[in-house]
């Protein structure tokens, strides 16, 4: 008796897919000089279709995190989500809560599961609602009803062991790169460069989506976590460029955490980031 044939996922289709189209390029480009920007935008493509490969299957997924200055991205250290009995609306203490960033119940049932609540933040070891996620007193509750009740906790990502240098003669501009087209957006994620600086984590969930962004990774104060539903984009140019908007040589990368599709598209120079967002998301739908 033949076993059922298990069918490829839209998403993992797109993964394999994105990494023969970089692969190709790279071919392609091999034995000719490519302008530093462009390089550097293909290589930071690749390790995020590395981690979103990896990512596809494991319930902890996979992330690569961002050095504060954008000189140095790596590859994170995931590890699985623990569960935690919950007594009268009580988590049960542990060590990794305070190394944690988000969790949700769940209710035992039989041999598997059924989840109770949505993705809820962790504050001094407590839930927390995700206000960027839309979810206020009203429509969230952070007390789960009911006995048999576990709490799935995902721990923060972790830098790994392997440093990627962006490279020599180019730049990952924060600055300029952030989420969806608005530098001042009220989810405080319309531009990576912080104050106070630090890390940035683009974290992909088990179907190979984007799950989070989060700033300042690891700080206790840093903002919230960001499930995000616009495009993601970063700016490279080429070092020393003071105007990166302006320059033909700049690059983006964009990465749309609907489909978890990621593409690399030259920059038309323009003096408003609005303005080059967009034509950045405009060349890519139109394939240029």
């Amino acid at each position: 008796m033949n076993s059922p044939r298990k069918a490829f996922t839209l998403i993992e289709l797109l993964v394999v897919a994105g990494l023969m189209a970089v692969m190709f390029a790279m071919i392609v480009a091999n034995g000719r000089p490519r302008p530093s920007a462009i390089r550097g935008a293909q290589d930071f493509s690749s390790a995020l279709l590395a981690a979103q490969s990896r990512a596809l299957g494991r319930p902890e997924g996979a992330a690569v995190i961002i050095e504060s200055d954008g000189s140095v991205y790596y590859e994170a250290d995931m590890l699985p989500p623990i569960s935690l009995p919950v007594t009268a609306g009580t988590i049960q203490a542990h060590a990794d809560l305070a190394n944690s960033y988000k969790l949700r119940f769940r209710k035992r049932v039989g041999d598997g599961f059924i989840t109770i609540s949505p993705w809820l933040g962790i504050k001094d070891s407590l839930p927390v609602r995700r206000e960027l996620a839309g979810q206020t007193a009203a429509n969230t509750i952070l007390e789960p009803p009911g006995d048999g009740i576990e709490a799935l906790v995902i721990r923060t990502p972790r830098v790994g062991s392997a440093a990627l240098k962006v490279g020599r003669g180019v730049q990952m501009v924060l600055e300029k790169s952030g989420v969806g087209d608005n530098l001042a957006a009220n989810h405080g994620y319309g531009s990576f460069a912080t104050a106070p600086p630090g890390r940035i984590a683009v974290t992909f969930d088990q179907t190979g989506r984007v799950a989070e962004v989060i700033q300042q990774l690891g700080a206790s104060t840093g903002p919230e976590p960001m499930a995000p539903n616009e495009i993601i984009y970063f700016l490279f140019a080429e070092a020393g460029e003071t105007v990166p908007l302006m320059s033909e040589r700049s690059v983006w990368v964009a990465v749309n955490p609907q489909t978890g599709r990621i593409n690399v598209a030259s920059n038309e120079p323009s003096s408003d980031l609005v303005t080059a967002r967009t034509k950045a998301r405009q060349a890519i739908a139109f394939g240029k």
